[in-house]
């Protein structure tokens, strides 16, 4: 009987296994590594962590708590500023100075709540990695912020300080410092990895992820119209990304793209 019980005890396990096995594979599938992108630079493979230097510049939101309160009730039906993440989404800059982008940031501004009435509030975001691959906390990890219109309330948000993905794909140690910011978030949040995404992503909506959330706007409750849609950062550096926190886990030959 015990050798019966221990038996089947043996088979749950190994059936168990596999099916964990087979989630996570598809989960690695679900990281979009377009066939032909470029492979991760050598230059970004295998490379020990920087000494990462975090700067605390932390943006004026407290102000704003009654307006982000507002504006996240109408567009996710959660009246609370505090986050619980369950993805990263990057970003870059476009403008290509930290200190003008902080500035901007800064400044109080009209922010869209579907096609309702909007609120003034900030532009913001949780980190930014400037061109040197310095890292600024811009916002707490537990605060709703406002630069990824669809999923604030479910995501930390990076932004890159570049004019766009040619320009960031130019600084390797940028990139560096960046991916290691998101490994270290994913590790610290307990956020499965294939988790991360890109605004252009975030902005094809429900199309491509099924949380994005626009109760405010009955014309287009299901993507970012055309006039606002995003690109960034780039499908190259994306797949990078994708690639490096797959070697960080020793799970990238597990992923088709690693047979290219």
């Amino acid at each position: 009987m015990i050798s019966l019980l221990f038996y089947f005890f043996l088979i749950h396990r190994d059936f168990k296994a596999h099916v964990q096995d087979a989630l996570a594979a598809r989960s690695y599938l679900l990281m979009n590594i377009p066939e032909g992108t470029k492979p991760l630079p050598w230059s970004l493979v295998n490379v020990d962590r920087p000494k990462q230097k975090m700067i605390k510049r932390l943006l004026p939101l407290e102000y704003y708590e009654w307006a982000d309160r507002d504006r996240n009730r109408r567009l996710y039906g959660e009246d609370t500023v505090y986050l619980q993440p369950t993805m990263v989404v990057l970003h870059f800059t476009v403008i290509d100075d930290a200190e003008a982008v902080i500035r901007a940031f800064s400044r109080p501004t009209t922010i869209a709540v579907g096609n309702q009435k909007s609120v003034t509030s900030l532009v913001s975001v949780h980190y930014m990695v400037d061109k040197q691959g310095e890292i600024y906390q811009l916002a707490p990890e537990n605060r709703i912020t406002t630069g990824s219109y669809g999923v604030d309330h479910r995501a930390l948000a990076i932004e890159m300080v570049a004019k766009d993905e040619k320009d960031l794909m130019s600084r390797p140690m940028q990139l560096l410092n960046a991916f290691y910011l998101v490994d270290g978030l994913l590790r610290k949040h307990n956020i499965p990895v294939w988790r991360v995404y890109s605004h252009q992503e975030v902005a094809s909506g429900k199309i491509f992820l099924s949380e994005y959330t626009d109760l405010a706007d009955t014309e287009y409750p299901y993507w970012y119209p055309k006039p606002h849609f995003r690109y960034d950062p780039g499908p190259t550096v994306m797949a990078w990304c994708r690639e490096f926190l797959l070697r960080q886990r020793d799970l990238w030959e597990k992923h088709p793209a690693s047979r290219r």
